[in-house]
């Protein structure tokens, strides 16, 4: 799921207004619709914020896969900690020659 779905499911599951979540996060509306609706990425200094004023329901590894989701070798697994994930490069080759 990506995190605007998330974002949106946890809204809606917590009957949150869609702008009350951005103004805890110190962000002006605009700026969080854009964010809500996929069109800018969610700047890195409100990531922890973020995952702490959800509980932990938006994860470090989703702010990750979002950043780097048009990179297709790398995958990002979840962790148990909701503060951290794994991040692997997929079709890695250590040969210098290939």
């Amino acid at each position: 799921m990506r995190l605007k779905e998330k974002l949106h499911k946890y809204i809606t599951e917590h009957g949150f207004q869609k702008r009350w979540l951005g103004s805890q996060l110190g962000m002006k509306n605009q700026q969080w619709s854009q964010i809500l609706g996929g069109h800018t990425p969610l700047p890195k200094r409100y990531w922890i914020p973020l995952i702490k004023l959800t509980n932990g329901k938006i994860t470090f590894s989703d702010l990750i896969e979002e950043t780097f989701a048009e990179v297709e070798f790398i995958e990002v697994k979840e962790s148990k900690d909701f503060k951290e994930c794994l991040l692997s490069l997929k079709y890695f080759n250590t040969s210098a020659t290939d």
